[in-house]
């Protein structure tokens, strides 16, 4: 694979740049600040997409790579693959993903699959190479040339990684305790406490049971309906008694007060009786009086005068008897005529008392049975329960307050079932949110699981490569490693071994075998390059552009020669890019007639 064409519309400090590419070497020139690693983050950019994630970082690859001025966050770039195919990549890259289009101009963006993090994983398709493994094998940057001890034993302990665990930032035995570090810590097992796996189960436990009493509850919505129903009929029951007891209450009500009005009459006929009866003692009260005074009179009057007379003279005295005598007549026959006269006047007036009393009584019996049909005409028309007509009514006024207590009590006991029947729904729409909480939580969890499954696999694919490393690939790597050694050191290294306990060592001229961590930094920097293709040729089958960025920065002449030198020979495949801040590199390469293509920033 080798990129022909780079146009760049924005992308940090670079604008509107147009590049041409070498099929082989390609030095990249430019000072300090020039741009050389934003055009080499643009190139992997065109490939992989610009990430939008901190990563820890304080901004993301693509609020800092944003272009400085008003240009548009684009580009454009035109690739061949060893297969001969043409490809032309557009990628906005403010968007996830770009557009591809071949030779033909024939858009085959969709062909390719679309990873939901990465976006379209193009490259990866058509190289099976991704940009990790770029990063830790064919792109060598700046940061990797070493000095010091400290880093010279970070170098060596990166080479170490490669050869134990494939990767160069990755310790082996660092990898397996973090591993199991992250197991305990970001997942958690069955005898620990507070970890994401427990925290997650004792929701889940909590949530099932949230769920379980709402299924209870859900399970007494049925039996409430038909109790609620129940106590419905019971109230329209009894408000229908009520209806029909206070009717019988209204209707008796009425009653009394025609009966009231009835009583005034009733009052009348005693006041008839009672004037007959005073009307008929006066006559005989006075019948017996004045005969009695009459005779008491007359009796006194006749002794007195008889006495009187017979005292004086006896013939007087009879005189005097004959006169009592035609005095006395005369008054009883008036007396006599008096009373008749008056006894006929008191019969005439108790006469007309008793016919009163008749027509009253006549009235009376009247008015009652008016009272009464009328009632019970009222209560046949106005009162269906045919129980309580006949109720008096202090009966019906104790029923009404007691149904209206009923009443009472049923309403409330019908509140409460709605109460109950509104909580209940309540709760039921709240099993909506618990069954999505709980399926979240569960989604939780399976991904707890897989990323538990993820970190065993991890391990376990860490173990298996390692163990592969160790018997098959580390003697290869080693191998290779020594004749790419031996031929930029000028065979002064050709034999490089590699074990568990002491590491990298490298054998000497006088065939002593040391430690790689004894050498000089540079000819660290040299077994480090190395390994590094080394392991560069084994990841893909396509010949992937060898990127090279102030690799060389502390090489000296004699190294920088071997290895330019080296690169053009044995990688006359792939396509190098050089990116460079002196012209060291370009004058080796003039001086060893090497063809190159220069390009300057």
């Amino acid at each position: 694979m080798k990129i022909d064409y780079l146009k760049v519309n924005g992308f940090g400090k670079i604008e509107n740049k147009e590049i041409e590419f070498g099929k082989k070497i390609n030095v990249i020139y430019g000072e300090n600040e020039a741009g050389k690693t934003t055009l080499l983050k643009c190139i992997l950019s065109m490939l992989y997409g610009v990430s939008s994630n901190k990563n820890g970082k304080d901004i993301s690859e693509k609020e800092q790579y944003k272009p400085w001025k008003n240009a548009e966050f684009s580009g454009k770039m035109k690739y061949e693959l060893d297969n001969g195919e043409k490809i032309e990549v557009f990628r906005d890259f403010s968007k996830r993903n770009p557009k591809i289009t071949n030779e033909f101009s024939e858009d085959i963006t969709n062909t390719f699959n679309i990873d939901k993090h990465m976006g379209n994983n193009f490259f990866y398709e058509q190289t099976k190479i991704d940009k990790d493994m770029l990063l830790i094998t064919g792109l060598v940057e700046q940061k990797e040339s070493i000095l010091g001890d400290k880093e010279q034993n970070l170098l060596t302990q990166k080479i170490a990684n490669i050869l134990t665990s494939g990767e160069e930032n990755i310790s082996y035995k660092k990898a397996i305790e973090k591993l199991n570090k992250e197991l305990v810590e970001k997942i958690g097992n069955d005898r620990t406490t507070g970890r994401p796996i427990n925290i997650i189960n004792e929701k889940i436990e909590k949530l099932k049971e949230n769920i379980n009493k709402i299924n209870d509850e859900e399970e007494k919505v049925s039996d409430l309906k038909q109790e609620k129903e129940l106590v419905k009929k019971q109230i329209e029951k009894i408000e229908n008694e009520l209806i029909d007891l206070r009717k019988v209450k209204d209707i008796k009500l009425q009653e009394n007060v025609e009966k009231e009005k009835l009583g005034v009459k009733k009052e009348l006929l005693k006041e008839y009786d009672e004037k007959l009866e005073k009307l008929n003692e006066q006559v005989k009260a006075k019948d017996k009086d004045v005969q009695k005074s009459l005779n008491i009179i007359l009796s006194v009057i006749f002794i007195v005068l008889s006495a009187i007379v017979f005292y004086i003279n006896k013939l007087a005295g009879l005189l005097t008897f004959g006169i009592f005598i035609a005095i006395y007549l005369p008054v009883i026959l008036i007396r006599k005529n008096s009373k008749n006269q008056e006894e006929k006047l008191k019969q005439k007036e108790i006469k007309n008392l008793r016919k009163s009393k008749l027509e009253k009584e006549t009235e009376i019996e009247e008015t009652e049975k008016t009272i009464c049909d009328n009632v019970n005409r009222e209560m046949i028309e106005n009162v269906n329960n045919t129980g309580l007509r006949t109720l008096d009514l202090k009966t019906v006024e104790n029923r009404i307050a007691q149904e209206e207590q009923n009443l009472s009590n049923s309403k409330i006991h019908l509140n409460t079932i709605e109460i109950e029947e509104k909580r209940i729904g309540q709760d039921l729409e709240k099993k909506v949110e618990i069954e999505e909480a709980l399926e979240k939580t569960l989604e939780e969890k399976n991904d707890l699981e897989t990323e538990e499954r993820r970190i065993k696999l991890a391990k376990e694919m860490l173990e298996q490569a390692y163990i592969k490393m160790k018997n098959e690939i580390t003697p290869k790597f080693t191998s290779n490693l020594s004749k790419i050694a031996s031929k930029i050191s000028n065979n002064k290294y050709s034999n490089i071994k590699f074990n568990d306990n002491d590491g990298l060592t490298v054998e000497l001229e006088n065939g002593e075998y040391v430690k790689c961590d004894r050498l000089s930094t540079g000819t660290i920097e040299q077994l480090y390059l190395a390994l590094r293709l080394s392991a560069f040729e084994e990841i893909t089958e396509e010949k992937i552009p060898i990127i090279l960025d102030e690799a060389f920065a502390y090489y000296d002449n004699i190294r920088l020669e071997n290895i330019l030198s080296y690169l053009n020979n044995y990688y006359t495949d792939n396509q190098i890019l050089i990116f460079t801040c002196t012209d060291r590199e370009k004058q080796i390469l003039d001086r060893l007639k090497i063809e190159y293509n220069f390009i300057k920033l």
